[in-house]
């Protein structure tokens, strides 16, 4: 097992957004079915139990064809905040990940490249 000392900015953010639009997707779906009065979208950093976010609600309109739109926002929104509570996620971990032992981990061994082979150049 090798430790890890850093975690890449953009792979980790990249897994942030796609986990939380899938929340937002479920979330906003949900409340279109439901037949609520409006989706709440997060804007800020949230995880399970710290959050500094702003709510934007969005209300839902009578017409049932900007429902996907006013989703598509919701999910917007979402993914935004994934983003951000991804970069924070990172630069947190980077930082501290020098002053403790850090997360074990089994890594992938790099794959090098082989030439093939053209001969010696020996008749």
């Amino acid at each position: 097992m090798r430790k890890i000392l850093r975690l890449d900015m953009l792979s980790a953010v990249r897994l942030f957004a796609v986990i939380y639009a899938l929340i937002g997707l479920y979330a906003s779906s949900k409340s279109v079915i439901l037949g609520e009065e409006s989706i709440d979208c997060p804007f800020g950093f949230q995880y399970p139990m710290l959050h500094a976010t702003v709510d934007v609600t969005i209300k839902l309109p009578q017409a049932a064809w900007l429902a996907p739109f006013l989703v598509l926002i919701s999910v917007v929104f979402y993914a935004l905040t994934g983003i951000i509570s991804g970069v924070a996620a990172v630069l947190l971990y980077n930082l501290t990940s020098r002053f403790w032992p850090g997360v074990s981990a089994e890594v992938e061994a790099e794959k090098l490249a082989v030439e093939p082979s053209h001969g010696t150049g020996l008749i």
